[in-house]
């Protein structure tokens, strides 16, 4: 049986967004996706997705917040960050095709769940971002 991942920023549009992780929770799905969240404050979207899984939370995207920022301490400090756990050089990944000078882009995790093994950037022209990737274990 292949696992999905419900894209809430197309489906469940009848309720309100961060009613949606409920809806696809309903549904059967384990997992979401979205796209443009920025209407909605991250601490907002991760607390609706912790309060309708018991599934651990991973959390990857264009945070548009910078390492040093006071928002993103703030907000999403508490998750376990790839690149400061398994990365290595400066992570930069925005903007791309021209020299990347800012690290935005994140694989954030539940520090109580998982603990990353690799961080890269692929430096291969396919957005405005490089993509990143990152292999996670589960903590026993």
């Amino acid at each position: 049986m292949p696992k999905l991942a419900a894209n809430i920023s197309t489906l469940f549009v009848e309720v309100p967004f961060l009613q949606r992780f409920a809806a696809a929770a309903r549904c059967g799905f384990q997992a979401v996706e979205y796209q443009y969240p920025y209407e909605w404050q991250p601490q907002d979207i991760a607390a609706a997705a912790r309060s309708y899984s018991s599934t651990p939370l991973v959390i990857v995207g264009d945070t548009n917040l910078p390492d040093l920022s006071w928002a993103f301490a703030r907000l999403l400090g508490q998750y376990g960050d790839a690149f400061t756990s398994a990365g290595s050089g400066f992570g930069y990944s925005y903007p791309s095709p021209h020299e990347a000078w800012m690290r935005i882009d994140r694989i954030l995790a539940d520090k109580r769940h998982f603990r990353f093994r690799s961080y890269e950037v692929i430096n291969k022209y396919i957005s405005d971002h490089y993509a990143i990737t990152s292999e996670l274990e589960l903590v026993p």
